[in-house]
């Protein structure tokens, strides 16, 4: 598996064709998940160089304080006034629904991506919330711009995994979602999520990969 077939895999075919510096290339893999989601970064020095891949860690605001995990829970909840709340604090209150007199979604929305796709309209809630999609945008802003220790967290690309399962109308709200966060995706930069898995291996296990990509 050569650094080039790993580049092409991502959807970029080189750094200079794409008018950006050759030494250099950041790109963002996201796991747009049903209960978790997560993301990691891709750094790439140049075609020549092995490809360099870290999970992106979120410091997470709870009743608790701050809880730091590279892992966020697809769990949103509206706010009155400002951001959602998104992450771990809105999934502990999730376990709280009764309590708090919260209603799934309405007030609180998790596990939405089971409806991507099928035109469920959530009925009651106001605006930027009423469609699975438009949930899903909350999170993937989340994960686009909260991570520790960055100031500046801009890509050269970014990727979303899918489930290799996902007709059109899924993709396609994926696709919705990923510009409502304001991310720049073509339907090519949706990346299913074995193809994702052989990547991975590919970064991790170079030779392996090689041997199993030619079929030795």
């Amino acid at each position: 598996m050569t650094n080039s077939t790993i580049w092409s895999l991502l959807g970029i075919a080189s750094a200079s064709n794409r008018g950006l510096p050759a030494y250099r290339l950041r790109v963002i893999g996201i796991d747009l998940g049903t209960t978790n989601s997560t993301a990691s970064e891709i750094v790439l020095d140049g075609p020549c160089e092995a490809p360099r891949a870290e999970p992106v860690e979120y410091e997470q605001t709870t009743e608790e304080g701050v809880y730091t995990s590279t892992r966020l829970p697809s769990v949103v909840v509206p706010q009155a006034s400002g951001a959602p709340l998104v992450g771990e604090g809105a999934k502990r209150l999730r376990a709280q629904v009764a309590d708090l007199k919260l209603r799934p979604n309405q007030s609180i929305f998790f596990e939405t991506k089971n409806d991507m796709g099928i035109r469920r309209t959530y009925k009651g809630v106001p605006p930027g919330f009423q469609k699975p999609h438009e949930i899903a945008q909350h999170v993937l802003r989340r994960l686009l711009g909260g991570p520790r220790n960055e100031k500046a967290f801009s890509y050269d690309r970014s990727v979303i995994t899918v489930p290799a399962s996902f007709r059109t109308p899924q993709r396609q709200d994926t696709m919705l979602a990923a510009a409502g966060a304001g991310m720049e995706l073509t339907p090519e930069c949706l990346l299913d999520e074995p193809v994702a898995a052989f990547i991975d291996f590919a970064v991790r296990e170079p030779q392996l990969a090689q041997a199993t990509a030619s079929g030795s």
